[in-house]
């Protein structure tokens, strides 16, 4: 992401990427509603959205801290989070 100020081309690149990974984690919520894994009253829209940027924060502060806590308690709190 810090490239994307650079340069439009990169910015849309990297855009779509993000993108494709919300995508992703919104049919993995959805999937996990169909089979009663994930509670039903969140939308797998916003719940993609919130897990995607949660988890890039998280990743953020694990390279600048040098240390995984972020990530385990990320990874916690979506878990709870989604529980059905």
């Amino acid at each position: 992401a810090e490239v994307a100020n650079m340069s439009d081309d990169m910015r849309s690149v990297l855009a779509d990427g993000m993108a494709e990974w919300r995508d992703i984690f919104e049919r993995v919520v959805r999937e996990g509603q169909e089979k009663g894994a994930i509670r039903q009253d969140v939308d797998p829209a916003v719940a993609g959205s919130l897990v995607h940027d949660y988890w890039l924060g998280a990743m953020q502060r694990m390279m600048v801290q040098r240390n995984v806590a972020s990530l385990r308690t990320a990874a916690s709190f979506i878990r709870h989070y989604l529980a059905a």
